[in-house]
């Protein structure tokens, strides 16, 4: 009686050791940190886009469709933070916004988001893409909607659209 308590004692002390071990383990093991809305956008952008993979694309200016943000020049921001992200997906050869809008500058065209389909066209051809990003941005509460779509230049159709809240202090 005295062995089956022993043994009893033993294997209740195993096992409260054991599992505050794994406790701490569990702990000690972080989780990743949830992705940004421009990493949501970027990743949608990026499965949705596999028709364009590996082929040109450049993101265009967001732009303000109320003419109301609380931050001036978050649009080209917007861009840039996407095309970062795009770039670390590696799915798509990304044009640099920056030395592309150089080249367009020079031609009278530019990277501005509010564009109609003739001036996205000269874009386009000026580049020779494959793709555009457009994107608008709209307030609501204490942030903005971010609206992105991913367009193929020889057909015109949308083939990926993604929309995420991004808060703005």
């Amino acid at each position: 009686m005295k062995r089956l308590i022993s043994i009893l004692f033993l294997l209740g002390f195993c096992v409260f050791t054991s599992s505050c071990f794994f406790d701490d383990e569990e702990r000690r093991i972080s989780k990743p940190p949830a992705p940004t809305p421009i990493q949501i956008l970027a990743n949608s952008l990026s499965e949705g886009g596999f028709k364009l993979k590996d082929k040109k694309i450049i993101v265009l200016t967001f732009y303000d469709k109320d003419k109301n943000l609380i931050k001036p020049r978050l649009g080209e921001l917007i861009s840039e933070k996407l095309t970062t992200e795009l770039v670390k997906k590696g799915s798509f050869q990304v044009l640099d916004r920056g030395i592309y809008g150089k080249v367009l500058n020079s031609k009278g065209l530019s990277l501005n988001g509010d564009m109609d389909i003739a001036t996205m066209g000269k874009v386009a051809s000026a580049l020779e893409l494959d793709g555009i990003i457009t994107g608008i941005m709209y307030k609501y509460g204490d942030g903005i909607f971010v609206n992105a779509r991913l367009l193929e230049i020889k057909t015109g159709l949308i083939l990926k659209a993604e929309e995420v809240f991004v808060a703005v202090d």
